[in-house]
């Protein structure tokens, strides 16, 4: 007969242990598909002020809502007599007397800023585009407006910008009279939001929450404004504009239908290395089992131990078995060597 040797090899891990592993898998699945949400511009909302959104901080008496007076100046529409001569010089949005009303880093507009900066914005829009773009800086940056606004402060500037939020709003006069929220990003401000304000949009601009739209903007930076989101008080700039342009031949924006198709991908083919881990611990770490004995014999299912009646197996010094003769009850047994 045979005997197998029974698998002693102990497991490296116990099952307790093997949770714990598949718990880290799936836990590592959930930071992937974390940072892979977080990588995406559209989820930056949270650094943008929800609209009317209580802040922490009240408001006082002399924050008002702005308004803006006068209609939104078409873009397409122009002098249509040629014979009209065009002027190139453009008289200085802010003079001396009215900067010194502006208060930078302060939670929204004061009571005294109202006015000038309607009035800011209704000039930028009844400005001819042509005479704005070739008196714009356009050598400025994000950190350089930031760190210089008393220098940047009534210079007009172009520049960049990808708008995530367009919010529309209409004044208290009437509809014609309508103001634009512009929350953009630009090259250098990375994720934090400039607020731009303008009297008109591009026909094809759309409005709303979590976009992407590339814009041209020409327009003065006002003043360092502070504002209410959901991280907790933030300094942004707040910048009067006249009707942004879109970018043409902007690179368009990945369609969302292969968002969903890669996440599925990816939870099936995690969903598939789990259950072959599981599977292998499972193949590994199994107990051993002992086996039914085997006989040469395959008919005879029981042993036959009756040629072993009477008969004393006895072991020797040197290992090997000694059959000892039956033993009979009246007769002493021989004396076994030392």
């Amino acid at each position: 007969m045979r005997f197998p040797t029974p698998d002693n090899r102990a497991p490296r891990f116990n099952r307790k242990e093997q949770f714990r592993l598949v718990m880290l898998c799936v836990a590592l699945l959930f930071v992937i598909v974390a940072m892979r949400k977080v990588s995406q511009p559209e989820s930056w909302n949270w650094l943008i002020p929800p609209e009317n959104a209580d802040g922490p901080v009240a408001a006082e008496e002399d924050q008002v809502v702005i308004t803006l007076e006068g209609k939104p100046t078409d873009e397409a529409s122009g002098a249509s007599d040629g014979k009209q001569s065009l002027s190139t010089e453009l008289s200085p949005l802010l003079n001396e007397e009215d900067k010194k009303q502006i208060t930078d880093d302060y939670l929204g507009l004061k009571q005294e800023e109202q006015a000038l900066f309607q009035r800011v914005v209704t000039q930028l829009a009844d400005t001819d585009r042509g005479v704005l773009q070739l008196n714009a800086n356009r050598e400025g940056a994000y950190q350089v407006w930031m760190a210089e606004t008393d220098v940047w402060r009534g210079e007009l500037i172009e520049f960049e910008a990808n708008a995530k939020r367009i919010v529309s709003r209409a004044a208290e006069e009437g509809e014609s009279n309508r103001r634009y929220d512009l929350w953009v990003t630009t090259s250098g401000s990375g994720a934090m939001p400039l607020h731009v304000v303008t009297a008109g949009l591009p026909v094809d601009c759309p409005t709303g929450e979590s976009l992407d739209v590339p814009l041209r903007i020409i327009g003065t930076v006002y003043k360092r404004e502070g504002y209410s989101a959901q991280g907790g008080l933030r300094t942004t700039l707040m910048i009067a504009a006249a009707p942004p342009t879109l970018i043409s031949g902007a690179a368009p924006h990945p369609t969302q239908n292969i968002v969903p198709l890669m996440m599925a991908m990816s939870l099936i083919l995690s969903m598939f290395i789990l259950y072959s881990l599981w599977k292998t611990f499972q193949t590994a770490f199994k107990p051993a089992t002992v086996r039914p004995l085997r006989f040469d014999n395959d008919d005879e299912t029981d042993p036959d131990f009756s040629r072993l009646e009477g008969v004393e197996v006895d072991i020797d010094v040197t290992g090997e078995p000694v059959i000892q003769p039956p033993i009979d009850d009246h007769e002493e047994a021989p004396p076994r060597d030392s």
